[in-house]
């Protein structure tokens, strides 16, 4: 009886040992069970003209994951890109795809343009009622505290000179992410999006905003014309300050003919009798040189 239920047990210890031999934890190590996640860079060409003539730009990578086997693996976005969109391509093999979506971020010159020896905390996006408090950030409540000489950098101008916004090229964008097995969850990676700016713009989508642009110009000035021709030619308003203020376009004064008669003394009889043709076409000036014959 001993011997048969010492049989038993060594069976049972030999399955055992079997198991966790076959599923890689014996002697307590998980062998890559649980995914780790590794920071990458990916290069990216973006051209941020105006009139590039772009519609949309893209880059794909894959996420690089340290994991015994990718079987039940999943990939979750934990914090999305500040400056362009980003999504999966296949949320099980960590494909991704990348597009940008602002190509000039508003920053200061002790921000990220400077050097990292000379960045001062709170100036990097504004020099005032940042996220982090105003800049030099003297309020340990807000965020860091910049150190004396980052202060005096900023707010004495012989040491360096005032700090200031402007608008510049966006450099570089990133995104976190983890990876979930049955095992458990990865630690957060992050994934930087390197732009290799490469601005210029479109020749033909040049020409045909000046060609559009040139007919609208045209189109304006025609009307102007007309409106002016309008005005001048208007008889029944004067421009006392003509002479002053148009110069070669203003309408000479009307030359006095023969007896005191002018342009004004000729007017057709536009209502008169249709069978009276003398009528119609009735002139004052003839009509007093007949009664004077």
């Amino acid at each position: 009886m001993r011997l048969l239920s010492g049989a038993v047990l060594a069976a049972c210890a030999a399955s055992v040992d079997g198991y966790l031999t076959g599923t890689g934890v014996a002697g307590g190590s998980f062998d890559n069970l649980i995914p780790f996640a590794v920071n990458q860079e990916v290069d990216m060409k973006v051209n941020g003209d105006m009139l590039s003539g772009v519609p949309e730009e893209y880059v794909s990578g894959r996420i690089n994951l340290r994991v015994k086997s990718m079987d039940g693996v999943k990939f979750e976005i934990i914090s999305h890109p500040k400056y362009g969109r980003v999504g999966w391509n296949n949320s099980v093999s960590g494909e991704f795809t990348y597009s940008p979506r602002q190509y000039t971020l508003e920053t200061t010159n002790h921000g990220r343009e400077a050097e990292r020896a000379n960045q001062i905390p709170g100036c990097e996006d504004k020099c005032s009622g940042g996220a982090t408090g105003d800049c030099p950030n003297k309020d340990a409540s807000k965020g860091p505290v910049a150190t004396p000489h980052q202060i005096k950098m900023v707010e004495d101008e012989e040491v360096g000179f005032p700090c200031t916004e402007h608008w510049a090229p966006v450099d570089l964008d990133y995104f976190r992410f983890r990876a979930v097995n049955e095992y458990g969850t990865s630690n957060w990676g992050e994934v930087t999006i390197v732009f290799e700016r490469v601005d210029s713009a479109s020749g033909m989508l040049q020409v045909v905003l000046l060609i559009g642009g040139g007919m609208m110009l045209a189109t304006c000035l025609g009307m102007a014309r007309v409106i002016c021709l309008q005005a001048i030619l208007n008889p029944d308003h004067s421009y006392p300050m003509c002479s002053k203020i148009c110069g070669g376009f203003c309408a000479p004064e009307a030359e006095k003919g023969e007896e005191g008669h002018s342009a004004d003394d000729v007017k057709h009889d536009m209502y008169g009798d249709d069978d009276d043709d003398e009528d119609i076409t009735a002139n004052p000036l003839n009509e007093d040189a007949e009664a004077q014959e």
